[in-house]
């Protein structure tokens, strides 16, 4: 389960930022995640608190906001949102696309707490 070393590497990157910034707590962190970013969410939101156990952040609030599927065909220039599996243009239904969005794995904001 890679889940468990990618919640890790968010939590260090979070306590490196705590421990920059005396006085500042993190209390949330949202995450982008794509739908074909390899990363299956249900794992990942069962990993985070394990990985919590061992960090200085224990109380961390996670949010996972899913990045669907969408292409820009190559074809007639069309950009769309797309189902997983059918990397087609919603336009002219070329095949020959390319993807815009879906892969992200990305912290995109985090509420922090000063004393």
């Amino acid at each position: 389960m890679h889940e468990l070393s990618i919640a890790e590497a968010v939590i260090k990157q979070l306590e490196s930022y705590a421990g920059t910034h005396p006085g500042c707590t993190v209390k949330k962190v949202t995450l982008e995640v794509g739908v074909v970013s390899g990363i299956d969410r249900s794992a990942l939101e069962f990993a985070f608190p394990l990985a919590l156990e061992v960090s200085t952040l224990r109380k961390l609030e996670l949010e996972i906001i899913t990045i669907p599927v969408s292409v820009e065909c190559l074809d007639c220039r069309t950009k769309s949102e797309v189902e997983k599996f059918m990397l087609k243009c919603a336009s002219c239904s070329s095949t020959h696309v390319k993807i815009c969005a879906g892969r992200e794995l990305k912290i995109k904001s985090m509420e922090i707490e000063e004393a």
